[in-house]
């Protein structure tokens, strides 16, 4: 029997799911589930965070992502910067204006509100990836754990633009050409 990688068939079942953008942000978070996992770590009998995890597969494959069209793609980044989705269900005080980290040591998850989304909207190279990505990770916890309607508007803009990033990043991370790409050549 060959072995087939999980992330590879997660990703395929997605592309079946058709014009299901919660099912096919599922799929495609659990191939992303799938290639994050591999940097869990024991260290004193506690198991690393998923968000260690995620930090640390962005650091090791930073080239792939980089060069994916993960965030150029102008609508989905828009539905994003449209609808922040910040960590405790919380929009920044006051107005929307992002605010880069004075220390951009910090890691995501350590940043307030309006670092983490001054990094997605002002950030570049890896750190922006890091924050986009934990962006969308907290979409997923929403929608695994009820904080998500699917009668809302901007829940399904959300989902659907989450849907449309995550299979970018997983193509640039599984090394296969866009399915509109294939079907040119």
């Amino acid at each position: 029997m060959v072995w087939k990688d999980n992330a590879i068939a997660w990703y395929e079942y997605a592309l079946k799911t058709g014009d299901d953008s919660v099912a096919r942000f599922m799929m495609h978070w659990i191939a992303f589930n799938f290639k994050y996992s591999n940097y869990c770590e024991y260290i004193d009998g506690k198991r690393n965070s998923e968000r260690d995890q995620i930090e640390q597969l962005c650091r090791d494959r930073y080239d792939d992502l980089k060069r994916c069209e993960l965030f150029d793609n102008p609508d989905a980044m828009r539905k994003l910067l449209e609808y922040p989705v910040l960590r405790k269900h919380k929009r920044p005080q006051g107005s929307l204006e992002p605010k880069l980290p004075d220390d951009r040591r910090l890691k995501p998850q350590n940043m307030t509100p309006e670092e983490l989304w001054g990094m997605v909207c002002l950030g570049h190279g890896l750190k922006r990836i890091q924050c986009i990505l934990m962006t969308l990770y907290q979409i997923r916890c929403n929608l695994f754990h009820g904080s998500k309607d699917p009668n809302y508007p901007r829940d399904r803009e959300l989902i659907e633009a989450s849907a449309t990033l995550m299979q970018a990043c997983m193509e640039a991370l599984l090394h296969i050409e866009p399915p509109t790409q294939q079907a040119k050549s």
